[in-house]
């Protein structure tokens, strides 16, 4: 018997507000992981993931489900699987070859068992980018199923999306108060965060960076909760926001094709200078 329940999910992570103590330790290391920018596939960033989502309890409680899981009859989203495998980071040397194609497919597939809901399309980038930093097979199972429940990132992806049309309402609240100049021409050309930040929430940003890039945000991500995901969104929407004003953009379609335009040349390190400022007091004169 498969061992995961909510039981099992830490308390920190029930919540946006993770424990202050022991993340606070944690953030000190992940700052000097990036600031240090080590190759992200190294031990330092493996065990730091395998620690702070809790993959490591989930392997010692269920030592033999992922070969049970692999061992059960085909999924009903195999042919889906096997599509967007293909098509996953097609650039990144290790997943575009033999053996990362066949760790993605494989986890994908048990996790579609292991799920009630199955597969969803965005879900293969949230595992590449653990194939690609923890480069074993086992392993990068676990971290990605506990990334999924532990972090409740399954849940933005259930029921319609209903709960991931509530993530839309907060961020569209946050432009406004801290964009407001962004939230201003959103208003006079009817746009809002559902028109363009889909596929930055559900895939945590990594459909639109390569794995060793966004890897950097998630350890923010990872520590901080799940709720992080607006943050990194409104610093990168800050980031695009003097553009996108000059761009003088006439119509929605516009509007939102200068975003993920401009989206896809931010890099992990400039979002994360921005967010920190963002987040840091005024100078006192």
């Amino acid at each position: 018997m498969i061992c995961i329940t909510n039981n099992h999910i830490p308390t920190m992570w029930k919540t946006s507000s993770p424990s202050a103590s022991s993340n606070e330790r944690l953030s000190k290391s992940f700052d000097q992981l990036s600031e240090s920018r080590f190759p992200p596939q190294t031990l330092v960033r493996k065990k730091m993931w395998h620690t702070i989502t809790q993959a490591s309890v989930m392997m010692k409680k269920n030592t033999e489900a992922y070969g049970d899981l692999l061992g059960r009859r085909v999924s009903d989203d195999e042919l889906q699987i096997q599509k967007d495998v293909a098509r996953t980071f097609p650039q990144h040397p290790f997943l575009s070859g033999y053996l990362g194609q066949r760790y993605l497919r494989n986890i994908l597939r048990a996790y579609s068992l292991l799920s009630s809901d199955g597969y969803y399309q965005g879900m293969n980038y949230i595992a590449g980018v653990v194939v690609a930093i923890i480069r074993d097979e086992t392993e990068a199972f676990w971290v990605f199923t506990s990334i999924m429940k532990n972090y409740q990132l399954e849940e933005l992806y259930r029921n319609n999306l209903e709960e991931l049309r509530l993530y839309y309402v907060q961020l569209d609240h946050l432009i406004q108060l801290r964009l407001p100049s962004t939230f201003c021409l959103f208003q006079e050309h009817h746009v809002s965060s559902g028109n363009f930040a889909m596929k930055w929430i559900l895939t945590m940003f990594s459909c639109k960076m390569q794995p060793d890039d966004c890897a950097v945000l998630w350890d923010v991500i990872l520590v901080q909760g799940r709720d992080a995901l607006l943050d990194l969104c409104i610093a990168a929407l800050s980031l695009c926001e003097e553009g996108l004003i000059e761009a003088n953009c006439e119509d929605a379609e516009e509007v939102v094709y200068y975003i993920e335009n401009a989206i896809t040349e931010l890099t992990s390190t400039a979002i994360l200078s921005k967010l920190r400022n963002m987040q840091s007091p005024p100078v006192e004169t």
